[in-house]
């Protein structure tokens, strides 16, 4: 019994740490989001949704909500 609550919320905050970077788990390297922004010459939090919305890998950002997007604005300093 004191397994299965262990393994329980051990695999909760692994969830929760999961979601406290949405972006950094991916993103990493050349594709780094800051680089992606600088070379795109993105401006806006509007162009930057748009890019996201819109580019390479839309499907796999299909889920992530306003407050993601505003969270990652905030992070990159867009207005």
């Amino acid at each position: 019994m004191m397994v299965t609550i262990v393994f329980v919320l051990g695999f909760a905050a692994l969830g929760f740490a999961a979601d406290a970077d949405k972006c950094g788990s991916c993103t990493r390297g050349t594709r780094h989001w800051t680089k992606v922004v600088k070379s795109k010459n993105i401006a806006s939090c509007d162009a930057a949704m748009k890019a996201v919305k819109e580019g390479k890998a839309a499907k796999m950002h299909e889920k992530l909500t306003a407050d993601d997007y505003k969270a990652a604005c905030k992070t990159l300093n867009l207005k």
